[in-house]
């Protein structure tokens, strides 16, 4: 009531409240969760889980954070209040809730935005042993903990953080396996350098376990080149032996889901059975994803290593569905690689959506029109493909078809309802592209199938004028005989010189018109 006085927020008769400015707004939430925690708040009415699970964690809510940040750094929040909250945590993190598209948990969040505070009076609190363990361990989508973005954010800007010093005091409370736990998924990844290892070591010299721990886990990490060689090597003797030194069970694990520089996995790298068998027995995710996002199925389609490992992967119930970082589904892959047995179990699976597209557009037909896989494209348009979509540059399958210089089905695609003269981003039309690549076999067969040649591209580029500027007498001359075009039709587009080339090569038997 007193912000809408002074004209800072607007209401109308059923109580609906719009800001004048976002950060107004986001203050006054801020705020009232403040008196909220503190209970103080005239209306304790509050959706405890969506605090937790939205405010704290999605990208929208960052002002909101930043502010309550301010706040908490002299709140005393209420016990009543707390016991909620912890309470909303268990319940968010069993239903999957306080993790974000990007990986990111609260604590990430809170890291990467600097909320010292809500850290250490917030979050820290409302987090029980196991959850503290689950959430600090929890690795985003690069493949990075909440503590190890604050350790590589030390080392790259040579600060000083405390936020270090609030997550190493609330380990050393925690069990030797829980803080175990959480500095394995923190520190055994490809991004750990020499320098991030000693910048923990040094702060945690005071608490013996942890530090303990991290030397045990310095020893543990020499192994990953050797093991990362042995998968890419498929030298499963020397891989085994490497999994069988670790004596405790949980960094072998984290030392068997050990990923390269792109994300990786040796269920990625290796084109062994044994060794895929021997990682999915030490727990390694049989559809985990790579920087490109790719499954090890979708990657070993992609990098051609053939039907036996594809069918290992589908026996153990890999996922084949699973698209990239570009949208780009198993099937495309495998429409480009051609193993025939492999695209016969696709279109044997059930699971295929013939009209799904790439986040370019592209769609499997327009794949398939690029090779040689002329059954997959009969397959494709029995099943209701789209013959007409286009992808981001315009482009149909029949286009993709004539661009990958591929004659066999030109014709066949048009009478299945091709647009043979659509046109790409260019204004191009696929007779105007191939006259002007000089594909002349192409250009012949497109002017069967009744082309347009009286379509100009977006420059104005006309395919007659083109045609003879190349001296293609016979080809116009073939446009003339099927009716595509007249000299009357060309009048206003010719110049003399063309005209006179027309009659003398195209039009021998026609006097000129004076």
């Amino acid at each position: 009531q007193e912000l809408n006085k002074v004209g800072l927020v607007q209401s109308n008769h059923v109580g609906d409240i719009s800001f004048l400015h976002d950060s107004l707004r986001d203050y006054f939430v801020a705020h009232f969760i403040y008196l909220w925690l503190e209970n103080k708040a005239a209306n304790n009415v509050w959706d405890v889980k969506y605090f937790i699970a939205h405010i704290l964690v999605r990208p929208l809510h960052k002002g909101i954070r930043m502010f309550l940040n301010c706040h908490l750094q002299s709140a005393k929040i209420a016990v009543t209040v707390l016991n909620a909250c912890k309470g909303a945590v268990s319940e968010s993190l069993k239903q999957n809730e306080l993790v974000c598209d990007d990986g990111n948990t609260f604590f990430h969040t809170a890291v990467e935005e600097r909320l010292d505070f809500e850290v250490g009076r917030l979050l820290m609190e409302v987090t029980s042993e196991d959850s503290f363990t689950e959430l600090l361990s929890k690795r985003n989508n690069n493949q990075k903990t909440a503590l190890f973005l604050i350790i590589e954010n030390i080392h790259e800007h040579h600060i000083k953080s405390d936020m270090l010093k609030l997550f190493l005091e609330k380990m050393s409370f925690l069990s030797t396996e829980s803080t175990k736990i959480i500095l394995l998924s923190t520190l055994f990844t490809s991004h750990t350098i020499e320098e991030h290892l000693e910048i923990i070591s040094q702060n945690a010299s005071c608490y013996n376990i942890i530090s303990e721990t991290i030397a045990k886990i310095r020893k543990s990490l020499k192994q990953k080149d050797a093991f990362l060689e042995a998968c890419a090597l498929n030298k499963f003797k020397d891989l085994k032996l490497i999994l069988e030194r670790e004596r405790d069970k949980e960094t072998r694990k984290h030392l068997a889901q050990i990923t390269n520089g792109f994300k990786e996995t040796g269920l990625h790298i290796t084109s062994s059975k044994e060794i895929l068998q021997l990682l999915l027995d030490h727990g390694v995710d049989i559809n985990t994803r790579d920087h490109h996002g790719l499954t090890p199925l979708a990657r070993a389609i992609k990098n051609d290593k053939g039907t036996e490992i594809f069918n290992f992967f589908v026996s153990k119930s890999a996922d084949i569905t699973l698209t990239d970082t570009f949208g780009n589904a198993p099937f495309l892959h495998a429409i480009k690689q051609g193993n025939s047995d492999i695209l016969r179990y696709f279109m044997k699976s059930g699971q295929i959506d013939v009209n799904q597209c790439n986040v370019f557009s592209a769609t499997f037909l327009m794949a398939a029109c690029r090779t040689e896989n002329d059954g997959v494209v009969r397959w494709l348009l029995d099943k209701g493909a789209d013959i007409n979509a286009v992808d981001l540059g315009n482009l149909s399958a029949l286009f993709h078809r004539v661009k990958s210089n591929r004659s066999k089905l030109i014709k066949f695609l048009k009478t299945k309802g091709a647009n043979v003269n659509i046109q790409d981003g260019y204004g191009n039309t696929p007779l105007l592209y191939s006259i002007k690549k000089s594909n002349w076999n192409m250009v012949n067969l497109l002017v069967d199938i009744h082309s347009d040649p009286s379509i100009c591209n977006n420059i104005g580029q006309h395919p007659v004028k083109i045609l003879i500027e190349k001296q293609k007498a016979g080809i116009i001359e073939k446009i003339f005989k099927v009716g595509l075009a007249t000299l009357s039709d060309l009048q206003d587009v010719l110049g003399k010189s063309e005209t006179e080339y027309l009659y003398k090569y195209v039009l021998k038997d026609v006097v000129p018109i004076t």
